[in-house]
């Protein structure tokens, strides 16, 4: 993206799964020198039970399971690294992210929307909008 647009940073923007795949890349493989923003919707940055019904059948879901390594590396340390604008949002009526307050990052902007699906973060238009907004600053 970077060398496409010209630009210093990228802002990322994701949903679910997509938030520990972003805090990888931000951790683990040095982005956060390249990330301005990072928006995370519905991100099962502290794990959801719900992988435990697909453990069985894909890494991704062990990965995503409370407790699992994969976690505990990406829980060490500053949860929020380098000078990256963190934010969250999640929802107690999310149904996939279970507990729903796995979703927060110590060191991060976090947003409790009161009642939202876990596909509802995609197309809700006024949470969209406060994703933008925080884009913006």
């Amino acid at each position: 993206m970077k060398a496409g647009t010209g630009a210093e940073k990228v802002d990322i923007v994701n949903h679910s799964m997509g938030g520990l795949v972003s805090l990888w890349y931000a951790k683990e493989l040095g982005g956060a020198a390249d990330i301005k923003h990072m928006a995370s919707l519905a991100a099962p940055h502290h794990g959801t039970y719900i992988a435990g019904l697909c453990t069985v059948l894909s890494v991704s879901c062990q990965e995503m399971s409370p407790g699992s390594d994969f976690l505990k590396r990406l829980a060490s340390g500053d949860e929020t690294p380098g000078a990256v604008d963190y934010r969250t949002w999640y929802s107690p009526c999310d149904g996939v992210i279970n507990p729903f307050t796995s979703t927060p990052l110590q060191g991060a902007v976090n947003t409790l929307v009161p009642c939202e699906t876990h596909l509802g973060f995609l197309t809700d238009a006024g949470l969209l909008t406060q994703v933008a907004s925080a884009l913006k600053a």
